[in-house]
């Protein structure tokens, strides 16, 4: 496989120039939480090209879709054109149309290329609880699909983005009709979209009427940045990130004591286990924690994961216990 023939031929290959770019790229936005074992695999160049690009011109603070499997596809294909005129197609999950952590991506996308026309093929679930994945979308999955056609033209005068979605309650059959009636792009009764300064692209209505709140909390506003804007709070973060909230919040103080003691426990069983496997290894061999740990007793992350590879042992200690305001209005204890 890896002879010097093969080699050459992926050489020409990555050398020629590319013109056109159709795919229908990976739809999962990321592993569920680690017990899913699946994580997405790191790709160092192209995850340094999003971070210099789509991540350090969003103003969001969770940044972690902007690495999911569909996005890195837009940023390779944007830059595997080069300078060259071209156009890139792809179906994929159409969260960056709108969704906030996209931002810094919607302003490099109409900087990447001339015209954009993402044709809206709806089925957002998570966002609709009316709709169905298996009948609604066209996929049959949860989030919604887009088709975008990007095209980049060195002679074009101005950026231009269109823009067109189908009624929100078609099943899948009508979507399919509808794609298969309209034919080409030209058909489509498109609208022609105007973005704003911060990469709003839809709604713009929504948009504006929600800019002219006064924002619980800022970013800039937390480091007192000059021109930051006036919030009602100064501090501004995610909140608390336990990645178990069904292990530690509950309702009843007791309930929750009973529910930590008990993952505590499992913790330091596999604690000791993988003890006994490391001596009985010795000093060469390393174990792979994430195929080493059973994911049917606790709910991993890689914080909990990275305490097991360092030996550290986990100490139940009730007087850490306190109330929270999980959601508004809704204390539980902690």
């Amino acid at each position: 496989m890896f002879n010097e023939k093969n080699t050459q031929r992926i050489a020409r290959q990555l050398a020629a120039p590319i013109n056109v770019i159709i795919g229908n790229p990976p739809y999962n936005t990321a592993q569920k939480s680690e017990n899913d074992n699946n994580k997405n695999r790191p790709y160092p160049s192209l995850d340094a090209r999003i971070r210099k690009t789509y991540a350090r011109d969003s103003k969001a603070t969770l940044r972690s879709k902007l690495y999911d499997p569909y996005v890195r596809f837009f940023r390779w294909a944007s830059d595997r054109l080069q300078d060259r005129d071209g156009i890139v197609a792809f179906v994929s999950n159409n969260s960056f149309v709108s969704g906030h952590a996209f931002d810094g991506m919607r302003k490099h996308l109409l900087q990447d290329f001339t015209h954009i026309y993402h044709l809206d093929l709806g089925g957002n679930v998570r966002r609709n609880p009316k709709l169905s994945g298996t009948t609604h979308n066209v996929f049959g999955i949860q989030v919604g699909v887009g088709i975008t056609i990007a095209v980049k033209r060195q002679a074009a005068a101005a950026r231009k983005l269109f823009y067109h979605a189908v009624p929100t309650d078609w099943r899948k059959e009508q979507k399919f009709a509808y794609l298969r009636n309209t034919g080409t792009l030209r058909r489509v009764p498109w609208q022609a979209l105007t973005p704003d300064e911060r990469g709003t692209w839809l709604p713009v209505a929504e948009a504006e009427a929600f800019e002219a709140l006064l924002p619980l909390g800022d970013k800039e506003a937390k480091y007192r940045k000059a021109g930051a804007p006036q919030t009602i709070f100064a501090t501004y973060s995610g909140g608390v990130k336990t990645n178990r909230d069904e292990v530690v919040y509950a309702f009843q103080r007791g309930a929750l004591l009973a529910r930590v003691r008990a993952f505590v426990e499992a913790y330091n069983a596999e604690l000791d286990r993988y003890k006994r496997a490391v001596r009985a290894l010795g000093a060469e061999e390393k174990i792979d924690i994430d195929n080493f740990v059973r994911y049917d007793l606790i709910k991993w992350d890689s914080t909990l994961k990275g305490h097991l590879a360092r030996e550290r042992e986990a100490r139940f200690d009730p007087s850490r216990v306190r109330q929270s305001l999980y959601r508004p209005f809704t204390k539980r204890y902690l």
